[in-house]
């Protein structure tokens, strides 16, 4: 070739028409990766990419690159590359296998957010992507990339996103969590042109979930596929936290007994410090050592626990043990186990869904029984008398049309409390005396703000009480120390202009409280304390609500019956709020 057509071959539209007629690279998606894929400093180990130290991401990959399969599940615990899937299939499908991507992750703005922090500047460092991109492509924060013929777009989990194009690939991320619910027979629904000539794919990742959420079905329908290992006894086995060795004795993560103190508690540091692994199979104990995770990461496959299932949908599941230091996850456990013994069952949720990888299935909540035998009359307390364990004592009051309902309760620095008054008031003067002769600070009473606003305000700004709204939101972030935030169970405090006035009010989530609270009545370690003539209008609300499954996977507490009175519930669950406020009780606290 002539200098002159060596410099017309080396213009970019030649360079394009060469790529374009490359042949095709037939190596395994994880090998391609190594060669091309550069993680930007975004990720916690960036640089070139290697499959080395997560061999249990290896068959995934594989599944994706299957023509025989048409979908693929991958429920794993929180931090072990769930994600990174996602991200190196993407680029090795666009310079090797190309049609049309769709990404749905849980908001439009966390798609946003993906492609701006991560995704984006992944797909500029991998050059065969780079030569395939549009002319002045050079938006790091854009959600859609057309590249001639197809296209990538990455979006939130919505009706809207999910009816709207055709495509061949399909991710879908985090569909355990509530607003992916009842959404996948629609995002299954944009492959189906490609699924009729046979090269549609679906990929789903994400966590585990409830008991029949998006995640839990997708992952039952599939192989079942769960990563197990070989401790050195020759015979491979689930990786697990919790095991039972075929003679009965635990295995799986185990520490020495003295670790349990004698009244019952745990010490958690002799635990951490003396875990180790026990294999169900051999009986072979094993460090908790990198060394160990080395040897699981060699040594480790998959094995369906479904095999009859259809070849073409595969589900994988791993959990936090194969990179995780043991001592860590038991500190983790022992700490969630703590607050569940005093009825406060979230960390233990959180820890099996996140850590374990594990669906956690709800307990149908019945009617609580409530009753006496705590020792004491309401009549006790009528003059204000104090209880010996008393840290402060706070008010509930529950506005309806032409009446009230009050609470009145003793609380305990460690989270016990005791009511001391509960009966229905015909004016919010008698509520006003009751404090007084309670003695009650003004602002630990609350008055639900739901019904009437407006009055629960003129009320609040008379006496200095605190308006309080029960709320479907989860969590409120919260200033916390080293410029950091945090998520709580309830509101930070908002201020209202009221006929002049300021007044504060809190927002608090009605539902996860109420878990809460029905935890402390059940649990053996918090007390929740009733008067021996406790009155019988309580004991029915209590009996008032019971926790339903609306829809798959979510569940919230509504009334038995529409007739059921459940005032004293509402008046009990705003006292809860005040005490997660006060900091006597966990608030739900999760870290940003």
């Amino acid at each position: 070739m002539s200098p002159a057509n060596i410099a017309v071959a080396d213009q970019p539209i030649y360079a394009g028409w060469r790529t374009g007629w490359n042949p095709p690279d037939d190596r395994k998606i994880w090998e391609w990766a190594a060669d091309h894929v550069t993680l930007p400093s975004a990720y916690a180990i960036p640089g070139a990419f290697s499959v080395d130290g997560s061999r249990h991401l290896i068959a995934i990959f594989d599944a994706i690159q299957d023509d025989m399969v048409r979908e693929v599940t991958y429920q794993a615990a929180i931090q072990e590359g769930k994600t990174l899937v996602v991200e190196i299939s993407i680029p090795w499908i666009i310079a090797n296998d190309p049609g049309p991507i769709m990404w749905t992750m849980q908001t439009d703005n966390d798609a946003k957010e993906q492609a701006k922090t991560r995704f984006n500047q992944l797909l500029k460092l991998c050059k065969p992507v780079e030569a395939l991109m549009p002319a002045g492509h050079n938006d790091r924060a854009t959600t859609e990339i057309y590249f001639g013929d197809f296209w990538l777009i990455l979006n939130g989990a919505n009706l809207s996103n999910l009816q709207s194009k055709s495509v061949r690939w399909k991710f879908n991320s985090e569909i355990w969590m509530p607003t992916w619910q009842g959404l996948m027979v629609h995002a299954e629904g944009r492959v189906s042109k490609f699924e009729e000539v046979g090269n549609s794919k679906i990929v789903n990742e994400s966590q585990a979930g409830m008991q029949g959420t998006e995640i839990d079905r997708a992952f039952l329908k599939g192989d079942q596929n769960v990563w197990s290992v070989d401790c050195g006894g020759g015979k491979h086995h689930p990786l697990k936290f919790f095991h039972q060795a075929e003679d009965g004795s635990r295995a799986g993560v185990v520490w020495n007994k003295d670790a349990l103190r004698s009244d019952g508690t745990w010490n958690v540091a002799r635990a951490m410090e003396t875990c180790r692994y026990v294999c169900p199979a051999t009986g072979v104990e094993v460090p908790d050592s990198n060394e160990t995770r080395a040897m699981w990461n060699r040594n480790g496959k998959y094995i369906p626990q479904r095999p009859d299932a259809s070849p073409e949908i595969k589900s994988f599941t791993s959990n936090a043990l194969v990179s995780k230091k043991l001592s860590w996850l038991v500190g983790k456990w022992l700490e969630a186990s703590e607050m569940a013994n005093r009825g406060l069952m979230q960390g233990v949720i959180d820890f099996k869904l996140k850590r374990l990888a594990e669906t956690y299935i709800e307990e149908v909540r019945d009617v609580v029984s409530i009753k006496g035998g705590f020792g004491y009359k309401y009549a006790d307390y009528f003059d204000g008398q104090r209880w010996d364990r008393e840290q402060f004592r706070a008010i509930s009051i529950d506005r309806q049309k032409d009446h009230f309902w009050l609470e009145a309760r003793a609380v305990s620095g460690s989270g016990d409390s005791r009511q001391l008054y509960f009966s229905r008031v015909h004016t919010v003067e008698q509520c006003r005396a009751i404090q007084t002769r309670l003695g009650v600070e003004d602002r630990l009473v609350v008055m639900d703000g739901q019904y009437d606003p407006s009055a629960v305000l003129d009320d609040c700004v008379r006496y200095g009480w605190t308006p309080i709204h029960g709320d479907k939101t989860e969590f409120w972030s919260h200033p916390a120390p080293g410029g950091k935030l945090e998520k709580r169970n309830y509101s930070p405090r908002i201020p209202i202009l009221h006929k002049g006035h300021r007044v504060y009010k809190f927002h608090f989530c009605s539902n996860s409280m109420k878990d809460i609270l029905f935890g402390i009545i059940t649990s053996r370690d918090t007390a929740f304390e009733i008067p021996d003539d406790v009155s019988e209008e309580y004991t029915k609300h209590m009996k008032g609500q019971v926790k339903k499954e609306i829809r798959p996977g979510v569940w919230i507490w509504d009334r038995v019956h529409t007739s059921s009175q459940d005032h004293g519930l509402d008046t009990s669950n705003m006292l809860m709020a005040v005490m997660c406020m006060m900091r006597v009780i966990s608030t739900g606290t999760v870290e940003e």
